[in-house]
């Protein structure tokens, strides 16, 4: 009798090599099946940089039941079980692109503080030739095998990138109330950038490409030159300054010689400051801030206070009422010349027996004409 043995033929089920041999089916599991994706926590950061930056690292099985290590431990070394690489090879051995952990790069400290989760120290990742950022993984080897066979127990995937610098900033300079928009100038801008001067968030961020900007300033509470700076995935950059001028904006800027129009004026620091109410303001006795009217034959110089005011009695805006820090409203007074007037913010906050004026805004023009 003659008995026919079932051919030999390879199947695949699922991504797994199966072999059958008379009705039995052998499964071999890829020889990474084991590693796992990790999330590092943060994923970005300055390549390139002696700054250590920490990373958290969350998985499983970097502990057993009975807390012994199931990760390799880390070493200044090529040999060092957990690594950063362009890409983990399933084994130490064919690990591509590592850099070598000399305690000053790569991974230069290892603590594992649970089964779920290890915080790794990063320092002085390479970049991409531009420079340009860089994509990584930080690899992590088991404890089994020898010489380079430890297994792959997973990996997360980190990218390195340059630090943002900037080289200019127009206009270079605004009025104390903001509201202006900057453009700004430099290099490795991200779509992630964020923008602050002197440490206070701009608002209206737009990325326009990896060398220019805009972004709207914020207030400034002191007329000063302050920071420009730019942050992003490569850290913050460089600085160039934008300067912030004591100036006040009026709108209208035209009104009606009668007098009585509500004007808003745009500064800062209106809500510290006491506004007075006197009739004939800036007269001996008068202690106070007002917002002054002041003809072109007025000599008055707010940067030093010098000069005569010679105002009429009604030459200031009349009841004022404060918004906000930077914004105020204020009733025009009657102003017989049909002509350009200043608009100034001044303060006599002490008074000794003469008018002792100070002025706390640049001039903001006003236009009487007839209509």
């Amino acid at each position: 009798m003659r008995i026919n043995t079932p051919a030999r033929r390879i199947v695949t089920l699922g991504g797994a090599a199966a072999l059958l041999v008379s009705g039995i089916v052998a499964l071999s599991a890829p020889a990474d099946a084991a590693a796992v994706t990790y999330t590092a926590a943060p994923a970005v950061g300055a390549g390139a940089s002696s700054t250590a930056l920490s990373v958290v690292i969350t998985g499983k099985g970097f502990r057993s039941a009975s807390n012994a290590a199931l990760y390799k431990a880390w070493a200044a070394s090529t040999a060092s079980g957990i690594q950063v690489a362009t890409g983990c090879g399933t084994t130490l051995a064919t690990i591509a692109g590592n850099i070598t952990n000399s305690g000053t790069d790569g991974v230069t400290s290892v603590s594992v503080p649970s089964a779920t989760r290890m915080v790794v120290t990063l320092k002085n990742l390479p970049l991409a030739a531009g420079p340009v950022k860089k994509d990584y993984k930080v690899c992590v080897y088991s404890t089994t095998g020898s010489a380079g066979s430890n297994v792959l127990l997973g990996s997360a995937a980190f990218t390195a990138y340059p630090a943002p610098t900037v080289t200019g900033v127009t206009p270079n300079a605004g009025p104390l109330f903001g509201g202006s928009t900057i453009a700004i100038d430099g290099t490795n801008f991200t779509a992630k950038s964020t923008v602050t001067v002197g440490g206070v968030a701009a608002t209206g961020v737009t990325f326009i490409d990896s060398t220019s900007m805009t972004a709207v300033v914020p207030t400034s509470t002191t007329a000063a030159a302050k920071a420009v700076k730019v942050t992003n995935e490569g850290g913050p950059s460089s600085t160039q300054n934008y300067t912030y001028t004591d100036a006040i904006a009026v709108a209208p800027a035209t009104g009606l010689a009668a007098g009585g129009l509500t004007l808003t004026i745009k500064g800062s620091g209106f809500n510290s400051k006491t506004w007075g109410t006197d009739t004939t303001p800036i007269a001996a006795g008068d202690i106070g801030a007002y917002v002054l009217f002041m003809d072109g034959n007025t000599a008055f110089d707010p940067t030093d206070n010098s000069g005569v005011l010679t105002v009429s009695p009604d030459a200031f805006c009349q009841n004022v009422v404060v918004v906000s820090d930077t914004e105020l409203n204020c009733d025009t007074p009657a102003l017989t010349t049909l002509h350009h007037y200043g608009v100034y913010i001044v303060d006599d906050a002490t008074d000794a027996g003469t008018p002792n004026t100070t002025a706390v805004s640049s001039t903001s023009t006003f236009t009487v004409a007839p209509f």
